[in-house]
């Protein structure tokens, strides 16, 4: 009897933690959300916010990530670095030269890049199901940028090609981050803020222009850095201690459907309805190529991709 309660007692606890990792999953998507919205609020152009974004939310998790570095440091680190500076540069400047709905759904074109580059670096071969996932996101990148190389569209072609091609750098940090797979995921999240954030710095500071935000832009960026990028990677890490990462891939979701509805709720901009469809086809494919992937190799280095 008293051991028939015990073992109650230990399924309701767990139970219990597999419902909170789930919250802090769904906790950590709601604030990866907020990248349109406070790009959109900023004053500063999109490189700037890019490098101080990043700047502090490296700073905010390198207490966390001390002593969790790998013993020597190749070149395959400097990659990620190189390419996630790409991906969060061109993302916050197609959010400032396009509508955010654009920007956060070709990102997601990650979902076909990857498998290229996979292949390439990595040598994995795509299985039907993932062929069938990237093919769903290729049509709904078509659908999404047809408008717009018709001349039917509203002008955001520039903003839309640098979302798309911040889907490439999207998926060159991803094949990184699955080659890191045996190194500490607040560690490289640290790592690719701070790195990312000075490689981004560098090349604009080369450029002539100035990385320096207006003042009264400092508290928000701080702010944003945290609350954006810092504090949710910690929840998402955390949640994926007892939820399965099949799982927190569909609850992540959260983070592009309700990216444009902050932004249409708090600046009135409206996807445009290729958009929306596009959008919905690039989901599902993520859905169908990574959901069985995921359950299968039980990586608990995805939660780094979701970072942007």
């Amino acid at each position: 009897m008293i051991r028939l309660r015990s073992l109650q007692m230990m399924k309701t606890r767990m139970q219990n933690s597999s419902v909170e990792g789930k919250l802090l999953i769904f906790l950590a998507g709601v604030l990866w959300s907020l990248s349109g919205v406070w790009t959109k609020s900023l004053p500063d152009d999109g490189a700037t916010i890019a490098i101080w974004r990043g700047l502090f939310a490296g700073l905010a998790l390198a207490p966390l990530a001390r002593g969790r570095g790998p013993k020597r440091m190749g070149a395959r680190y400097l990659f990620i670095a190189i390419a996630f500076a790409m991906m969060v540069g061109l993302y916050i400047a197609a959010i400032k030269a396009t509508t955010a709905a654009n920007a956060i759904f070709l990102q997601c074109s990650a979902t076909a890049w990857v498998v290229p580059i996979g292949w390439l670096f990595l040598k994995e071969k795509p299985d039907q199901r993932t062929l069938l996932g990237v093919g769903l996101a290729v049509v709904g990148i078509c659908w999404i940028l047809l408008p717009e190389l018709a001349g039917l569209g509203s002008g955001h072609l520039m903003g839309m090609l640098m979302g798309l091609t911040s889907g490439v750098a999207y998926a060159s940090v991803v094949v990184g981050l699955r080659s890191c797979r045996a190194d500490d995921p607040i560690w490289l999240s640290a790592w690719n803020n701070m790195a990312g954030s000075l490689i981004l710095a560098g090349i604009i500071a080369l450029s002539g222009a100035s990385i320096l935000p207006y003042r009264s832009s400092l508290p928000g960026l701080a702010i944003f850095g945290f609350l954006q990028m810092s504090l949710p990677y910690i929840f998402f890490a955390r949640g994926l201690r007892t939820t399965s990462p099949a799982q927190a891939t569909l609850i992540a979701l959260v983070e592009p459907i309700l990216n444009p509805f902050w932004v249409w709720l708090l600046h009135g901009e409206k996807p445009h309805d290729s958009t929306i469809i596009g959008g919905l086809l690039m989901i599902a494919g993520v859905l169908v190529a990574n959901l069985r992937f995921n359950h299968q190799k039980n990586q608990s280095s995805k939660p780094s991709e979701l970072t942007t």
